[in-house]
């Protein structure tokens, strides 16, 4: 008799399908017309997305991304990091479970991967956000997209989600050890760093389960609890805003202001991604650290991200088994 499997859909949201202008410019428009990133009405959303922002930003962005192949011999790291652990969790959880790996733009639809389990005779479906903290742009977003493309089947099978997981021992462990490998002791400063949000979405959920602020300063604090850092050896920043109406402190102008004040030594994390990426990589890691070392400072790192590390498997099985 088959064995009716369990799948595991692992989320995240994507990369273009290549750093071509055409292809960076079809990514910027799915990514930034889903009405979770940008919240106004379809229409206004429609016109300022394809006919101001991505015209404005897909040479530039294809610029960005071509930069970022190139640090990681021609591949995306997110894509390349995310599929060495489907593969790897696949491995742990065994014939019992089928692990799938879902993108919320780009290839590897989640619409397509929902397609594969529909047709798997999976008894069970759980629901994997590979976003630490919980945003309405990120995990709301694809949990969005995977039970939409669902309703569309006869019959559903059972569906669980796995919880935000800023707080899991087992995800705090595997970004500490990260830390050590990056010789954390020897930098002055150290610098968390999570992707910023408009302030009317953390508005949204402030002071409920939610609360994205709270969840990142946690996992800040928790981080630097496993490593015994004092409260005046790290600080909690926010990047990537495409505004000044988004969370702050922004990273850049924190990072700025360290090194003109005399810290000659800064070791940054991004705790609210679990691979590398444009917004680690190249943002934190290239372009912040050559603001740093221009503005007075000495040394500057950024931490690996979690990608396909052996306690990051150990976490993201504790997280599956837990459902």
């Amino acid at each position: 008799m088959q064995i009716r499997t369990t799948a595991v859909l692992l989320m995240n949201t994507g990369s273009p399908e290549s750093s071509r202008v055409r292809d960076v410019a079809r990514y910027l428009s799915r990514f930034l017309g889903d009405r979770r990133i940008i919240s106004i009405p379809w229409l206004f959303r429609k016109i300022l997305v394809n006919c101001i922002i991505v015209p404005v930003r897909c040479f530039v962005s294809a610029k960005r991304y071509k930069q970022l192949q190139g640090l990681f011999d021609g591949q995306f790291p997110l894509v390349r990091y995310n599929i060495r652990s489907e593969e790897l969790l696949q491995e742990r959880l065994g014939e019992r479970f089928t692990v799938f790996l879902g993108m919320r733009y780009g290839n590897l639809s989640i619409r397509k991967q929902i397609e594969m389990i529909a047709g798997s005779g999976n008894s069970k479906i759980i629901l994997f956000p590979l976003f630490p903290q919980y945003a309405s742009s990120s995990t709301g977003s694809v949990l969005e997209c995977a039970l939409n493309a669902l309703s569309k089947y006869p019959v559903v099978p059972e569906i669980s989600t796995i919880a935000p997981f800023y707080d899991h021992p087992l995800f705090i462990r595997a970004f500490a050890e990260r830390f050590r490998e990056s010789d954390y002791e020897s930098y002055e400063q150290i610098l968390f760093s999570y992707h910023s949000l408009p302030l009317s979405q953390i508005k949204e959920v402030e002071n409920t389960a939610f609360d994205y602020e709270k969840a990142c300063r946690k996992t800040s604090g928790l981080i630097a609890r496993e490593l015994n850092l004092p409260d005046d050896r790290y600080s909690t920043c926010f990047q990537s805003q495409l505004s000044s109406r988004w969370q702050g402190p922004f990273a850049d102008e924190i990072i700025v202001r360290m090194a003109r004040s005399g810290v000659k030594s800064l070791l940054v994390a991004a705790p609210s991604f679990v691979a590398d990426c444009l917004e680690t990589s190249l943002e934190l890691g290239v372009e912040a650290k050559e603001e740093f070392l221009k503005n007075g400072g000495q040394k500057y790192n950024l931490v690996n991200s979690l990608n396909d590390s052996s306690l990051w498997v150990d976490c993201m099985q504790s997280l599956v088994s837990g459902v």
